[in-house]
């Protein structure tokens, strides 16, 4: 069959959809968006002006209509999209390109308007060029190309690559140039994605997008439905302040540098901060009120590798600090006349050696709690990509090393405040006593240095390190103790000394018991806590004070009575019962000491004897006798004195054969310990009834 005429213009086949079909045969044949030029170009036949060119032509004439059968810019740009999404690509590419021509003229590399001081201009340029969009095309452009958010998206990669030029180019910028640029770059972004959300919300989900094409190409008719592929829509929100993110080393050292000022300057007058739980120095304080607004400032920046590199600048910062801090407690000197320390802390009442080494523990261990949280708000913050970087073990281990260093430095002031006690008590002739007192000097010794240091740090410390404080307390005087009481090579003690370190013991041990709830010495002592407290003026002087800083303004706060761990007592209680054991079988007669000496110490050893024996003043063929009945290796040595604090073997204390023990010790010893009771006793009685005699008396 004969092919059929084509049918006339204006017959059958509508005009405006013939034209349609023709326009998307010539769109098919648009060059790329480099090949693309706004002037006209030729059709298949070289007779009519392509899509591209006729669409390019309207855009510039503001979108009215033209030639080649398209009545309006809408209709254009429909044609385009039935076309498909390539054609579009390469349509909306070439706009973009024909709008941001003149800005790399209008901005070029080392012009007087292209440096960072003058961020300003470009982006109201670009405003401009954004406004005069919307003045011109409003809505016949299609929504889902979104031809405005391309725009700003050109701009900005070129803008990018223009700034990258100038920050990498060698020549010394401003740290505050540099900050203004990033800080409006940053509100140009944020103004552009705040548009384009609102147009994302009209659009709905980047996909398939509904466009309405009316029949017949932009002829009168019904309007159809159909699906047209929307282009993706990426975010502006960083595409061009990251580009600062590489070259913020002089934002990181300018705040470090103005941390290590601040910190130098609070540290030159050092004051205590008595405000939170516990007193700590308020430098610490001060250091992180500045890290906590650092970090505000660089997160409005940015979260990036700045945000990372700032962080390791405060890890340096802040191990500087704990080693100030170990310096600071290093340097707590054994006395009130401390010169460093003294000056850290001129404007606190009453920081002595043991107040000042209180404020740095708790000043450490604030850090240690503060820096953990800061690592977890610093991983809140960061970019995902720098979230394991971010570590600061190596900080807290360094805080929680000064707070042992503290404890160490507590313990060793109270060691020294009692050793000239104990010095007295090693100098004392034990083996010359002739007289017994109600209580010898050196206990009255013990009980000032513990009055006057204890009640200082239970005032400022947590109940926890008040805890562990007492524990190394406890754990080294206890030894020295029994050394100064035992060990030498001709170390004696009487039988009368005995009665009298018996006395002694019964005054010690309650001391040592009831440690953490010593209360202070009359004289002169001022609670630390309560330091320049106003409000509490008033305040009973009895009343117990609260370890820690008390409320606002530094008022101490009610404490209840401290019970001393389990642990502690049967400590204390271990020790000090060895102690007696050895006291008791000095003072053991010599025909019943082995018999004794194996109930009362039946993990005892010979050289456990040979150390009784030595105290007693035995000789060696008594001793050796002794050592027969005893049993084991024969021999005594020449100094056995010298090994009693190294016994191998300890008094059982608290354990399960302590019932049996003193079962025996009742039916055995029975005799002996009440010679020395009732000796005691009786000892009471005498001095509390008589006066004293004098020395020259008592050596007559």
């Amino acid at each position: 069959a004969a092919r059929a005429p084509a049918p006339a213009a204006g017959g059958g086949m509508p005009g405006g959809l013939l034209g349609a079909i023709q326009a998307g045969k010539e769109l098919k044949k648009t060059p790329k968006p480099a090949d693309t030029k706004p002037a006209a170009s030729s059709s298949s036949n070289g007779s009519a002006p392509g899509v591209a060119g006729q669409l390019n032509a309207m855009m510039a004439g503001g979108g009215g209509g033209g030639g080649g059968g398209f009545s309006s810019l809408a209709e254009a740009c429909r044609v385009v999209d039935a076309v498909g999404p390539e054609a579009r690509e390469r349509q909306v590419a070439a706009f973009c390109e024909h709008q941001l021509k003149p800005y790399a003229a209008l901005f070029p590399k080392g012009g007087d308007a292209s440096g960072l001081a003058d961020v300003d201009r470009r982006f109201a340029w670009i405003r401009r060029v954004l406004r005069t969009f919307h003045e011109k095309f409003g809505d016949a452009v299609p929504r889902h190309w979104v031809l405005e958010r391309r725009l700003v998206q050109l701009f900005v990669e070129q803008t990018r690559a223009m700034f990258y030029g100038i920050l990498s180019s060698g020549e010394p910028q401003e740290v505050t140039v540099i900050l203004k640029a990033l800080q409006k770059s940053l509100v140009f972004e944020k103004e552009c994605q705040a548009r384009f959300d609102d147009e994302d919300h009209r659009l709905g989900p980047p996909g398939d997008a509904t466009t309405t094409t009316p029949k017949g190409g932009g002829s009168s008719g019904e309007a159809t439905p159909t699906k047209t592929a929307t282009t993706l829509r990426p975010s502006v929100l960083g595409a061009l302040s990251s580009v600062f993110d590489g070259f913020m080393g002089g934002y990181v050292e300018l705040e470090r540098k103005n941390m290590e000022d601040m910190m130098s300057k609070v540290a030159a007058d050092e004051d205590v901060d008595r405000d939170g739980a516990l007193p700590v120095l308020s430098s610490s304080v001060q250091m992180f009120a500045y890290i906590k607004t650092s970090v505000r400032r660089c997160t409005a920046l940015t979260t990036g590798g700045t945000f990372l590199t700032l962080h390791k600048a405060f890890c340096d910062c802040l191990v500087d600090y704990a080693r100030r801090l170990k310096e600071s407690v290093d340097d707590a000197g054994e006395g009130s006349s401390d010169g460093k320390q003294q000056r850290q802390l001129k404007g606190v009442a009453g920081a002595d050696a043991v107040a000042s080494a209180c404020y740095v523990l708790n000043t450490a261990e604030y850090c240690a709690e503060t820096v953990e949280q800061l690592g977890d708000i610093v991983r809140g913050k960061i970019d995902k990509a720098y979230v394991g970087q971010v570590d600061m073990d190596r900080e807290v281990e360094a805080f929680h090393d000064v707070v042992a260093r503290a404890v160490k430095r507590l313990v060793r002031l109270l060691d020294v405040a009692l050793e000239p006690a104990l010095k007295t008590v090693a100098a004392t002739p034990w083996g010359a006593l002739d007289i017994v007192d109600e209580e010898s000097p050196y206990v009255r010794g013990f009980a000032k240095a513990l009055k006057q240091k204890i009640p200082v740090a239970r005032a400022l410390l947590s109940p926890l390190y008040f805890k562990n404080f007492c524990d190394k307390v406890a754990a080294s005087f206890l030894p020295k103790f029994y050394a100064a009481l035992f060990v030498g090579a001709q170390r004696r003690i009487n039988e009368m000394a005995t009665h009298q370190l018996l006395l002694d013991l019964h005054s010690v041990k309650p001391l040592m018991l009831d440690l953490h709830n010593l209360k202070p010495l009359d004289e002169g002592f001022q609670d630390p806590s309560a330091a320049d407290d106003k409000s509490g003026s008033n305040k009973d002087a009895s009343e117990p004070t609260t370890p820690g800083g008390g409320g606002p303004g530094g008022s101490p706060r009610a404490v209840a009575h401290v019970k001393p761990p389990a642990t502690y007592v049967k400590f204390v209680t271990k020790h000090l019962a060895k102690i007696e054991m050895v006291l008791k079988l000095v003072g053991t007669p010599t025909e019943m000491l082995v018999e004794r000496f194996k109930i009362m110490w039946p993990d005892g050893s010979r050289q456990d004897l040979v150390v009784v024996c030595g105290l007693k003043g035995l000789k060696k063929a008594e001793q050796q006798h002794l050592l027969d009945t005893f049993g084991g290796p024969s021999g005594v040595p020449d100094h056995p004195a010298a090994d009693a604090s190294r016994s191998r073997s300890e008094p059982p204390v608290d354990d399960e054969r302590s019932g049996g023990l003193e079962a025996k010790l009742e039916s055995v010893s029975a005799t002996a310990s009440f010679t020395i009771g009732k000796v005691g006793s009786s000892m009471r009685d005498f001095i509390s009834t008589k006066p004293r005699a004098s020395k020259q008396q008592q050596h007559s």
